[in-house]
């Protein structure tokens, strides 16, 4: 077990652990990894803490882009959940968040927020009514009528996998409207970027954040974040 407190590209810490140990917001959260299953970018992908998420999340931590009351009461989805960490440092900041990932791993996804949720929400005036955890497939938004006008949609790490592609841009388009923000954090891998960027650029508008507006430890790294809104 791990006790370093997780850092981007920190030599002190085994990323191999079965946990990891984040501050956000003044709280330690906890998250859990599985190390006895192949993890790529391709497979399982669920089951580690991607550097794209710990970035996106410490990005909403720093406000650079957000007032004091921003998030105050937000209808929030994240796509791509995984260990939640993203989807746990909107509900911080006072959203009302709905976390999703494949059905085969929502039990992953589940037991890392309901634990650090149950630790934060008895310490502070949290309800821990405003956050869950529901499946979603790319593309197929019925589901999710009684929870519509998604104001915000955020995303980890998403963007690379070129089979997936028209499936995420349709449910982005599903979920959100002219006035919703989305915002998504990526590494270039050579992969499928270019691709999505590509084939979103009729209907999104797209903001590159400047890398000195990062998180410190990711101004020097590949890693991006773009906003981006409906524009048909």
């Amino acid at each position: 077990m791990s006790l370093v407190l997780w850092k981007y590209d920190n030599p002190r810490v085994d990323y191999r652990t079965d946990e990891i140990h984040i501050s956000l917001f003044n709280n330690r959260l906890t998250f859990y990894q599985d190390t006895n299953i192949n993890i790529t970018q391709r497979q399982n992908t669920a089951y580690k803490l991607w550097d794209g998420s710990y970035l996106l999340a410490k990005f909403l931590e720093s406000k650079i882009h957000f007032g004091s009351c921003y998030w105050k009461a937000k209808n929030v989805i994240e796509l791509g959940s995984g260990c939640g960490l993203v989807s746990l440092a909107a509900w911080l900041l006072g959203a009302k968040v709905i976390a999703t990932d494949l059905p085969q791993v929502l039990s992953h996804t589940r037991a890392c927020i309901t634990k650090n949720v149950k630790s934060i929400a008895s310490n502070k005036s949290l309800n821990c009514d405003k956050i869950f955890v529901d499946d979603y497939t790319w593309g197929k938004s019925k589901q999710f009528k009684s929870f519509s006008n998604f104001q915000v949609i955020l995303a980890s790490d998403v963007i690379y996998e070129r089979e997936n592609l028209n499936d995420l841009i349709q449910a982005l388009k599903d979920l959100s409207n002219k006035e919703t923000a989305i915002w998504i954090s990526y590494k270039p891998r050579g992969l499928g970027e270019d691709v999505f960027f590509d084939l979103i650029n009729n209907d999104f508008e797209i903001n590159h954040i400047k890398k000195c507006e990062l998180p410190q430890e990711f101004q020097q790294s590949q890693y991006k974040i773009i906003n981006m809104k409906r524009t048909s």
